[in-house]
């Protein structure tokens, strides 16, 4: 019926504001609450964040849409006591007192009475209500930016130094850069890796991750190094052993020395730290094979490079703390020296730790004879007179019994009286 009646203007426009104030005025009531709610979370997750020193732009992200959420809910919660037409002309006929006038205008009973211009709608607004919510926001909101945070706790001072391998790993490297031991891509390789492990954070440093990478790391450069530095050595002697017995080798001899010649070459080309390409190609032009072609001047020379590189590389090696006793290079075969051959030797005979190139001397001159060289070959056969005597495993020879093998030996009086006392 009220929808059907035709309302004057003026007071049609005050009937819209009174509903409109009021449903307001019910939202209020409840997003009022849930700010001070969300207000409260996001500003206990953004002093956290500053406790982690992260930025808080996430928990004003969260906030947004905690806002958004919260005035849908209260639009909900609200729309369920919207003020109706029927409820504002009853308001305005209690606050205006016109006794039940407009409630029976809107009824279509009776006419409307003259709008009263001067007075204000007959509401009554609750300041706390609009107040202490957003007092409270805003102050949760300036504890979180404002509030103090603990000091940091100081790094101790180990810490804001490397770890001392590094430097000894770059010390190393600029060494071999500046001798041109290696190849400049393999020195470049290990310093990237270097730099790497610094531009992690100063505290994971130390970490155990951290340490662990570090110690890969000087373990591989160590074990290239010496096997780069065994490899020039032993070249080195396989080279002076050629050069002095060219004219007493045969043909197989020299076989031999060339195919050990060609795995000593590959071995120094390949790993971590492959030798440097120049002193390589000289190498590998060289065939020990035909002796004859090679000039001993040039042989003599090559193999006191080599013996000087292997030498200023052991040296390098022990001033970084990679190589901490001169055996660990020179004694190949033991702990941790991957089981190689020793060095070469002008000696008749080979054993477990040394490797023999055969050559025979001239018995006839002993001029220039040390103690050890070989003066003269001679066949021997040893024969061995060992009685066999059949054994079982786990059992005697002989049965025995009652002890009758302990009378058959010479034992002391008071041994003999314990055995016996024991065999009754």
């Amino acid at each position: 019926m009220s929808e059907s009646v035709a309302l004057p203007p003026e007071w049609r426009k005050a009937i819209q504001c009174l509903r409109m104030l009021v449903n307001v005025g019910w939202m209020w009531w409840m997003f009022s609450r849930l700010l001070v709610g969300t207000a409260g979370i996001c500003s206990l997750l953004w002093w956290l964040l500053r406790l982690q020193l992260q930025p808080g732009i996430p928990v004003g992200i969260l906030g947004g849409l905690s806002v958004v959420a919260s005035l849908a809910a209260a639009w909900m919660w609200a729309e369920r006591r919207w003020m109706s037409m029927e409820q504002a002309c009853a308001r305005l006929d209690s606050g205006w007192g016109f006794g039940n006038r407009l409630i029976s205008a809107l009824q279509g009973v009776g006419d409307w009475p003259d709008y009263p211009s001067e007075r204000a709608l007959p509401l009554r607004w609750r300041l706390e209500t609009c107040v202490i919510p957003l007092t409270l926001s805003l102050a949760f909101l300036g504890l979180a930016a404002f509030l103090p945070l603990p000091p940091p706790q100081p790094v101790p001072d180990f810490k804001r130094s490397e770890p001392p391998e590094w430097r000894s790993m770059e010390e190393l490297t600029e060494d071999m850069r500046e001798e041109e031991w290696v190849e400049e891509e393999a020195v470049r390789s290990i310093e990237e890796e270097l730099n790497r492990l610094r531009e992690k954070p100063m505290e994971s440093w130390y970490t155990p991750s951290s340490l662990e990478a570090t110690d890969q790391l000087r373990t591989r450069l160590r074990q290239d190094a010496e096997r780069l530095t065994r490899g020039m050595e032993q070249t080195s002697s396989l080279l002076a052993l050629a050069d002095q017995g060219r004219s007493q080798l045969s043909d197989s001899q020299k076989q031999q020395m060339q195919e050990m010649f060609q795995q000593l070459r590959e071995q120094m080309a390949e790993g971590g730290l492959p030798m440097n390409p120049e002193l390589l190609q000289q190498l590998r032009g060289m065939d020990l094979s035909q002796m004859q072609g090679i000039d001993s001047q040039q042989l003599q020379q090559l193999e006191q490079q080599l013996a000087e590189r292997s030498q200023a590389m052991q040296e390098a090696l022990r001033a970084a703390g990679l190589l901490t006793d001169e055996a660990d290079i020179l004694m190949p075969g033991g702990v941790g020296q991957d089981g190689e051959t020793a060095p070469l030797t002008l000696e008749d005979f080979a054993n477990a730790v040394q490797a023999a190139v055969p050559v025979a001397l001239n018995p006839g001159d002993l001029t220039d004879s040390t103690i050890g060289d070989l003066v003269e070959l001679r066949q021997a056969e040893h024969e061995e007179d060992r009685e066999a005597v059949p054994m079982q495993a786990g059992g005697l020879s002989s049965g025995g019994g009652s002890g009758e093998v302990v009378w058959d030996q010479d034992v002391l009086p008071e041994e003999e009286k314990v055995l016996k006392l024991f065999f009754q």
